[in-house]
């Protein structure tokens, strides 16, 4: 008759802590020390990770951040070079016996050009992390900008 059925669920048996109690606790790790128990909030923790992190693995200077974006743009625009000229030369036939070659030749294409868009994805990525990041001057991100938006205008995207 076009009603929704509805149906009440009893509470089952309590079998643990209540999602919202588990959510109140999920702020605090106890961590064991020499003699006792220590509890630790997540951003003691998180701060203890930081201080490891920074110790132990050296920031990437700018301008290598910056020269490994345009060895990304190069090593890409040099990948897409020969799809790049396949689409300028291919010439699509009618005639019968070369129709399935054509279907098979388009679809290794298709692949191809797909494969490629990740990496297209993955750059354009790579360059917004650079303007979240603090650590970049304007020149920097023109520069990246500038390698980005050429490749962009080569490619047509």
């Amino acid at each position: 008759s076009g009603k929704a059925d509805v149906r009440q669920f009893s509470a089952g048996p309590h079998l643990g802590p209540s999602a919202i109690e588990q959510n109140l606790k999920a702020d605090r790790v106890v961590k064991p020390s020499e003699s006792s128990l220590k509890v630790t909030t997540m951003e003691e923790l998180a701060a203890d990770r930081m201080e490891t992190t920074t110790d132990s693995e050296p920031e990437e200077p700018t301008n290598q951040i910056v020269e490994r974006f345009l060895k990304h743009v190069a090593k890409l625009t040099a990948e897409m070079q020969p799809l790049q000229a396949w689409t300028s030369t291919f010439a699509v036939s009618k005639k019968p016996d070369q129709v399935r070659k054509m279907i098979s030749i388009c679809q290794e294409k298709l692949i191809e050009i797909k494969d490629q868009e990740a990496k297209v994805n993955r750059l354009q990525l790579e360059l917004e992390h650079m303007h979240l990041s603090s650590d970049l001057t304007p020149t920097h991100l023109k520069q990246a900008n500038d390698a980005f938006e050429k490749f962009a205008k080569v490619r047509n995207f």
